[in-house]
């Protein structure tokens, strides 16, 4: 395959992108309710689970969320979704919000539209295969809808004000945007703390380096450029002083103190974002590029990229002042990045050879979705288990529910789980989160059946119950 053709626009390209998002689908049809999935369909009256089946009832969930844990618009996103919607359209909806998420970071990576072509389609299908599904490993919410809610339309909303801050620092493009972009960066702003952790420093940085660095006049930066960032960093400031922020924050471990924090926020942010392949890669070929004699790159995207990676690190301090550490799915606005970085590396260094990659690639993807999905389905059947032994067990006026997932302790899967797939699973701790809010969703679920009264507990393996 020629490098001409690599960049001929064929319509048969546009395969690639669909079966991968098909395959995403059927990843999320598979998935059980897992994690926060149990906790986002029960509401607590009169001291008694119940499933929410009225707006009000809704409203009164969101209403105490907000005040008592999680002030995300990510979560109320979902909880919406979740109420209107059904599971397979609701996994339709953010498999969708996925292929948004690639193509803008691809957009932003090339400084171009992506096009239906070998060399595009190779870069998509390698973000979702190479990039974004083997973060369940590290972040643990790929492969079930509450997260993709919590994470995805944010990240969305944060890629377009961060496509159109490039575009203004890079290629100096002045055109004010629609105001419906200004709606966008504060609701991006708020969905999420993750993206807060980069994108207010990278403003602060972009802004430092054309007034001081570049001795360019205040006056030269254009007031849309202040206003959007401003716009995005109202949201975040809304979210970071928000009743549940606050208490979410006041209720993190105790590590000591500030410097102790920070020490342990830059040790986790070097091992679990830096040093993780393949975001060292992009890295590498971020410096390779630099180093380069060629011209591949304007001058403006040797400042910008290298100024969006020093970026990430304001996850430190964040992490640092709010107690939250960077590591799972704090990490997810420091991957983005990272993962805009090696798209961007690697379609530079490999723009003549990156035709040796588009075949292994798309089958890798292949293999790993297959993989997944196998594993997933696996997980189903044990959970659907779990469900019938909890209807059981209440039924006998058991207190008590012990179980185990034989299935997922077997070959492979013991393996895909710790290595891929780390779906949340019933813990040893019965009072952990996630074994909670299973009794509670089951018991919500068929607590209208004849007065039905499930266990108390869930507890993994055959421990000494609770007392």
């Amino acid at each position: 395959m020629s490098n001409g053709s690599m960049h001929n626009p064929s319509v048969i390209w546009w395969i690639v992108p669909i079966t991968g998002l098909l395959l995403f689908w059927i990843l999320n049809l598979v998935m059980p309710l897992n994690a926060d999935d149990f906790g986002c369909s029960v509401l607590f009256e009169d001291g008694q689970p119940r499933i929410i089946t009225s707006f009000a009832q809704l409203m009164q969930s969101l209403q105490s969320e907000f005040f008592s844990f999680n002030s995300r618009l990510g979560n109320i996103y979902y909880r919406f979704s979740l109420f209107l919607l059904p599971k397979w359209l609701n996994n339709f909806v953010i498999t969708l919000w996925v292929g948004g998420l690639i193509s803008l970071l691809l957009r932003i990576a090339l400084r171009r539209k992506i096009q239906p072509t070998a060399f595009d389609m190779t870069l998509w299908i390698g973000i979702l295969s190479v990039i974004f599904l083997p973060l369940q490993r590290i972040e643990n919410f790929i492969s079930y809808t509450s997260g993709l809610y919590n994470y995805i339309p944010g990240g969305i909303g944060t890629l377009l004000v961060l496509d159109k801050i490039s575009h203004w620092f890079i290629e100096g493009e002045d055109d004010a945007p629609g105001w419906w972009l200004y709606l966008v960066g504060f609701i991006a702003g708020w969905s999420n703390e993750v993206y807060g952790f980069f994108m207010i420093p990278l403003f602060t940085l972009l802004v430092f380096w054309r007034v001081v660095i570049e001795k360019e006049p205040v006056a030269t930066v254009p007031s849309w450029v202040l206003y959007l960032m401003c716009s995005f960093t109202l949201g975040f400031g809304f979210l970071a002083f928000a009743p549940g922020t606050q208490v979410r924050a006041s209720i993190q471990p105790e590590y000591g103190s500030f410097f102790a924090i920070f020490i342990m926020s830059a040790f986790l942010y070097g091992s679990l974002a830096l040093l993780t392949a393949p975001f060292c890669v992009g890295v590498v070929l971020m410096l390779l590029l630099l180093m380069r004699k060629e011209d591949l790159i304007s001058n403006r995207e040797k400042v910008f990229f290298p100024l969006l990676l020093i970026s990430t690190a304001g996850i430190i301090p964040s992490a640092a002042f709010a107690g939250f550490l960077p590591y799972g799915r704090a990490l997810w606005g420091t991957h983005l990045v990272l993962g805009i970085i090696l798209v961007w590396g690697a379609s530079r260094l490999m723009n003549d050879k990156i035709w040796l990659l588009t075949f292994p690639v798309i089958f890798g993807a292949l293999a790993l979705f297959g993989t997944l999905i196998w594993n997933t389905y696996i997980v189903r059947t044990e959970f659907e288990r779990v469900e019938q032994a909890f209807i059981k067990a209440g039924r006998r006026g058991e207190k008590v529910l012990l179980v185990d997932f034989p299935a997922l302790r077997k070959g492979p899967h013991s393996t895909i789980m710790r290595l891929i797939n780390r779906v949340v699973i019933v813990q040893r701790d019965p009072k952990h989160w996630l074994n909670t809010g299973l009794v509670n969703y089951y018991n919500a679920l068929y607590g209208g059946e004849g007065g039905f009264k499930g266990p108390s507990y869930i507890v993994l393996d055959n421990l000494v119950p609770p007392s």
